[in-house]
């Protein structure tokens, strides 16, 4: 008997990794089984050599049946494997997943639209907001916003607002302000996240790391000019564990975070000289983090996110 949890039920393989794996057995024609226990136990009761008309057979998108492939084929030998071309190529995709689903953020992210001109409503008092690379979201005191003609858009707690000429050099943070008229420059994008299904720090961690950094710039590769269009930001494919397990790690890199800063507080205000390291000590943030996030994409990083290095 099998159970599992609907919400996790998708593959932890990538759509990439799953044209792969339909281009790699796409020659093999699919074993005459029809319910998933036939192809189970015919899987496990044939050799090596008929054993890729029953994984032709399994649908790699359903986390049932490519953990059924996973289990089968981590009984085999590296040495016998290679002699199957067929199933040496699955089992390196299989090996090579995630270690939870990755999904396109097509299907969690909310396009704020709710565009105004303050200058039509001048009796309101208007909130304006802005993005640094270093710090985020922030509180744009020097900007009137109701003395202008422009267009700008409010903004809710929890929604992100990112500049689409900027984004690769850090224009991009999630308001964690709770004004009401809370707006921003229409020269702005500006989104949420399905919050019962993605939590907005979770993906303000991921949008912080050098992966998503990495993807910004392959976008923008052979362009005059970067133009991160929403519809890239819906294309970026990241790791998605359960709503409390998101939580867990958001509150694990709050825990690093806290700990660091409090370390750069003590060094700032030491009176030892350590030849530089203070100046450049924000070296020592990144890699942190990113050990966490990295260990989201199935990379060995040598400890998990539960080590008590960080506690």
């Amino acid at each position: 008997m099998f159970s599992f949890n609907m919400a996790n039920y998708k593959s932890n393989l990538s759509e990439s990794q799953i044209t792969d794996w339909k281009a790699a057995l796409k020659d093999i024609a699919p074993n005459g089984a029809v319910t998933l226990d036939d192809k189970f136990k015919k899987l496990y009761s044939v050799d090596s050599k008929k054993a890729t008309t029953y994984l032709a057979a399994l649908n790699p998108t359903n986390a049932l049946e490519a953990d059924i492939a996973r289990e089968y084929l981590a009984n085999f030998d590296e040495s016998e494997l290679k002699k199957a071309a067929e199933l040496n190529k699955v089992s390196e995709l299989i090996q090579n997943g995630t270690k939870y689903p990755t999904v396109k953020l097509k299907d969690y992210l909310i396009l704020n639209e709710n565009k105004i001109k303050p200058s039509k409503t001048p009796d309101q008092t208007f909130i304006t907001l802005g993005v640094s690379n270093e710090i985020g979201i922030f509180r744009n005191e020097d900007m009137v916003a109701s003395k202008t003609n422009q267009s700008y858009f409010l903004v809710d707690k929890n929604q992100f607002c990112y500049n689409p000429y900027r984004i690769n050099v850090g224009s991009i943070g999630l308001n964690n302000f709770d004004y009401p008229n809370q707006i921003i420059s229409g020269a702005y994008l500006v989104f949420g996240c399905k919050e019962d299904e993605l939590n907005p720090k979770y993906l303000n961690a991921l949008s912080n790391s050098q992966r998503f950094l990495d993807y910004v710039n392959d976008k923008a590769a052979g362009g005059v000019r970067m133009n991160f269009k929403f519809e890239y930001m819906e294309d970026w494919e990241i790791p998605l564990p359960d709503i409390d397990e998101q939580a867990e790690i958001v509150a694990q890199i709050e825990k690093q975070n806290a700990i660091i800063e409090g370390a750069d507080l003590i060094l700032k205000n030491w009176e030892i000289d350590f030849n530089g390291f203070i100046e450049n000590q924000s070296i020592v943030r990144k890699p942190i983090e990113d050990l966490i996030l990295d260990s989201l994409y199935g990379i060995p990083s040598g400890m998990s996110i539960s080590n008590s290095a960080y506690n």
